[in-house]
């Protein structure tokens, strides 16, 4: 178990690595087309429903009957980053993963009921290796590359990316 829990600690710490790599490269190129968000949403449920399960969170998806213009893979990326930090570091409570829409525009947001992020703290939480309360860089949280890839991925869409936050109530990526 214990050889197990490494190598895929390995392969996931290799293969953040290698998507900054690529990213700052630039040989991944966004492929735009329009489909049903409830698609990716369907996708993402499946893939964290049991994690949340297992800690007891709330994980809704409203994907609310829109359509999305943009690279359906690299937009899963995004949300998967984002549920999967949401999942982590929420404690009760859950995450709703919403599509809202704007006139013809269209926002997806992630909000959770975790400890939320200080002010002070919002401007480093894209930069690499950035972890907030792991001094000890204790590699079991991560490598601080999630929402770095995050950022990297927004910017390739040429999407705005917000972020949200009230410490104790919970943090809203937008």
């Amino acid at each position: 178990t214990n050889m197990s829990r490494c190598i895929e600690s390995l392969d996931y710490s290799f293969n953040a690595m290698l998507d900054v790599s690529k990213l700052d490269a630039g040989v991944i190129e966004a492929a735009p087309q329009s489909f049903e968000i409830r698609d990716v949403f369907r996708r993402l449920h499946m893939h964290f429903a049991g994690q949340a399960e297992a800690r007891g969170l709330q994980l809704r998806f409203k994907p609310g009957g829109r359509v999305a213009v943009t690279d359906p893979q690299l937009l899963e990326r995004i949300l998967t980053n984002l549920v999967g930090n949401a999942i982590k570091y929420t404690k009760e409570g859950g995450i709703v993963v919403v599509a809202r829409g704007h006139g013809s525009q269209m926002s997806i947001e992630v909000r959770d009921t975790g400890p939320g992020i200080a002010p002070n703290e919002l401007p480093h939480v894209f930069e690499e290796f950035y972890q907030i309360d792991n001094a000890s860089r204790d590699r079991t949280h991560g490598l601080g590359m999630g929402l770095a890839i995050v950022k990297r991925l927004v910017m390739l869409l040429d999407h705005p990316l917000e972020v949200k936050s009230v410490v104790g109530r919970g943090t809203v990526f937008k």
